[in-house]
């Protein structure tokens, strides 16, 4: 019969990781960790900024889908209430005379979202001081509101190509939303380091 030798166990190796095994792990996580987190924080940001643009983008669809499917006069409303970007779809009736008041739903962008307000980047028109504004009359057609109460003479005040560019904050990514002719066509975009033939780095 085989026997074991009790003494033969101080032969054996011990189990598991030695403090300095850990140590080197744990280095290396942090290492990882320190090159990963801007690379994540970047497309994050991109992300974002993708998702809350097309979220307008859809708002002034609506707004145009509205107007030619229930034959009335609405409206897209954008403004900054305390640093934080808050839009709207309406009826162009429902005149708002302050940003985020009145009788309207408004809906907030996160605060790291706000709009580049350099002139050739947002050339939507604001008849109400501080709030953009594109109104569709019952054809779907764009044009500025006016009057009081608002209503959309198509195509009184409308001067296409306008745009409204978002930036998310503390990166360099933009994106745009272009609504780029008389008959209503929207598009969106992002910002390219050229230019395209017409000039716009924002397509």
């Amino acid at each position: 019969m085989k026997t074991i030798d009790p003494l033969s166990r101080k032969n054996q190796q011990p189990s598991g990781f030695t403090l300095v095994e850990v140590l080197v792990v744990v280095v290396l996580a942090g290492i990882l960790a320190a090159l990963s987190g801007p690379f994540f924080g970047r497309v994050i940001a991109q992300y974002t900024l993708k998702r809350y643009t097309s979220e307008v983008y859809q708002a002034i669809s609506q707004a145009q889908a509205y107007s030619h499917q229930r034959r009335e006069n609405w409206q897209f409303s954008l403004c900054s209430n305390k640093g934080i970007l808050q839009y709207a779809v309406h009826l162009a009736s429902q005149v708002p005379t302050t940003c985020g008041g009145g009788n309207i739903s408004w809906t907030s962008l996160p605060s790291n979202i706000s709009l580049d307000t350099t002139a050739s980047n947002v050339t939507m028109s604001q008849p109400t001081a501080g709030i953009y504004q594109v109104c569709f009359n019952d054809q779907g057609l764009p044009s500025t509101p006016g009057g009081s109460p608002q209503v959309c003479t198509y195509p009184a005040f409308f001067v296409p190509p306008q745009q409204l560019t978002f930036v998310v904050t503390p990166y360099p990514y933009k994106r745009c939303i272009i609504l780029k002719t008389l008959l209503g066509a929207l598009t969106d975009g992002k910002e390219w380091g050229t230019n395209n033939s017409s000039g716009s780095s924002c397509y």
